[in-house]
């Protein structure tokens, strides 16, 4: 699962600097789109780290719940 996240980080970065080498952008252009990017970035760990933490909770649950009736 670290390796999702830190792919993740690399194409946020990729995707960065493709924006920030983009000539014909302007300055306001280049800022409001590297915010979404952010924006978006963040959204998308936050939804892998709830589902990964409800899977983990999950499975915690069924261990749980195997123990309590062995």
């Amino acid at each position: 699962m670290p390796l999702l996240y830190l792919s993740m980080g690399i194409m946020y970065l990729y995707q960065k600097n493709k924006i920030r080498n983009m000539l014909w952008l302007d300055a306001n252009l280049k800022k409001t789109r590297i915010l979404n990017l952010k924006v978006l970035f963040v959204a998308a760990l936050s939804i892998m780290l709830s589902i990964v933490a409800h899977i983990n909770f999950a499975i915690n649950s069924l261990l749980i719940m195997q123990w309590l009736k062995a």
